[in-house]
């Protein structure tokens, strides 16, 4: 099996990243990511399978929660996408603005809730979800890994077009969570 490592600079941080079939793996002190490649539905399954192996293997492993982060960016906004961004209190108004950034926290169906940031630059828009859930059995992960990355990237999808009016979009690559600004958390995460 071809496997490759690679390690990626963030800051002070060192990222290593061990790569198998379209799936990448970092474990961290108090996180395990797994990375998918690209968005083809069978490097998908692959990297749900890593993590339901990954819990098989290891079950004396803590677990707190899984998330599957996305992240979106419009590399050339519209002006009326950057209207949507104005607050209304116009605290804008006080200084120059470098960058607009706000969040908010949902609770979906079950136990699952949706961390969404939005933060336009200079020069870019960008949309980060972090679908999140809190659980430490590992069994009630059969139940609902399967199948999740597809959901999360429909649902995020489905609210970009209808928040915002985008429609599609193109798989470009990954992006380490530590490099997700300010859409972090210190759990499992699927990316």
């Amino acid at each position: 099996m071809a496997a490759a490592e690679i390690l990626i600079q963030n800051g002070p941080l060192l990222i290593q990243l061990t790569f198998l079939e379209g799936v990448a793996i970092n474990v961290a002190p108090n996180r395990t990511e797994i990375f998918a490649l690209d968005a083809e539905p069978e490097t998908l399954a692959r990297a749900e399978g890593v993590l339901l192996k990954m819990l098989e293997v290891l079950p004396h492993t803590p677990l707190a929660a899984v998330g599957c982060n996305l992240s979106y960016v419009d590399d050339d906004p519209s002006t009326a996408i950057a209207e949507l961004f104005t607050t209304p209190e116009g605290f804008e108004a006080e200084g120059v603005l470098n960058s607009r950034q706000s969040g908010v926290q949902l609770q979906l169906e079950g136990e699952q809730v949706l961390n969404f940031v939005r933060l336009l630059g200079p020069k870019e828009a960008r949309y980060s979800f972090n679908y999140h859930r809190a659980e430490s059995d590992a069994e009630r992960y059969k139940n609902f890994v399967p199948g999740m990355i597809a959901k999360a990237r429909e649902d995020s999808e489905t609210l970009l077009k209808s928040l915002y009016g985008y429609e599609g979009c193109d798989v470009i690559g990954f992006v380490a969570g530590n490099q997700q600004e300010g859409n972090g958390d210190d759990s499992q995460t699927t990316h």
